[in-house]
């Protein structure tokens, strides 16, 4: 049986009914908005259902997960299709959304049932990463700033710290596999001391992966520059001395020296 009601407060004036799963409470509006009509109605208490209430009731506070992924989705796309300089200057917009959209996610218990929802969605990157957009599960880690791997992947943004549990729940991982750090390693070329002791210690029983660190100290410890000598013909330094007590200038060449005596301003 489909409920109809009468929604004078909704934004949308075109459509005057709608089913209660279509339509949210203003305090939602945030979460819900894209993918449900608000209502800015001040509904009576009896019309908010309570635990000994029936499920009959309406409820336009309660959020609903797929409205919560198709309202993130929607944020998602709207960031792409946007403009560079649209994109530098909602950045804190876009924070404070997702903020709001991952803390009422964090709050739902069953993690397989949001990544249902995202795979109907088709909603692959969807965590924010403060530098170019979102981020898939497997493209962005729980590391911070001052880890030695910080620097060649996608972290989550220090705003976000407080959600790490959740996004740990969902599959983001602290540190890559070692098949993607070799992919990693391979592909920027990367020489770095830190990072290659935190390799070590992590990864000690990793074989290939350490051979790989072997290979790219060796091959950047070959491309130390060198101090090479200009040809023979080419070097010619000029250096002078004024010795004033013989007042002579010194010259020097490749295997000689010359020098030139001042006598009353006349060169010899």
């Amino acid at each position: 049986m489909c409920i109809h009601f009468f929604l004078l407060g909704s934004i949308d004036s075109r459509r005057h009914f709608v089913t209660p799963r279509e339509v949210c409470d203003k305090s939602n509006a945030f979460l819900v908005g894209a993918t449900a009509l608000v209502s800015s109605l001040d509904l009576p208490a009896s019309f908010v259902p309570s635990s000994s209430s029936s499920r009959l009731l309406i409820d336009m506070r309660e959020v609903k997960l797929d409205l919560l992924i198709k309202q993130l989705k929607c944020v998602v796309l709207c960031y792409q299709k946007s403009s560079l300089h649209e994109q530098k200057s909602e950045t804190f917009d876009y924070l404070n959304l997702c903020k709001r959209l991952y803390d009422t996610l964090s709050h739902i218990n069953n993690p397989s049932d949001i990544l249902k929802e995202m795979r109907i969605c088709d909603l692959i990157e969807w965590i924010w990463n403060g530098i170019n957009g979102f981020s898939s599960t497997n493209q962005i880690y729980l590391i911070d700033k001052t880890h030695p791997l910080s620097s060649y992947v996608q972290i989550l943004p220090y705003e976000l710290y407080n959600y790490r549990k959740f996004f740990e729940s969902i599959g983001v991982k602290y540190q890559p596999e070692s098949a993607k750090l070799e992919d990693l390693l391979r592909n920027q070329q990367i020489n770095d001391e830190n990072l290659f002791k935190w390799i070590r210690d992590t990864y000690t029983t990793d074989r290939r992966l350490l051979q790989i660190i072997n290979d790219l100290e060796i091959k950047f410890s070959k491309q130390i520059p060198t101090k090479t000598i200009p040809d023979e013909q080419t070097r010619i330094t000029f250096s002078s001395t004024l010795d004033l007590s013989e007042e002579k200038i010194y010259l020097y060449l490749p295997g000689k020296i010359i020098f030139f005596l001042f006598e009353k301003n006349i060169f010899f």
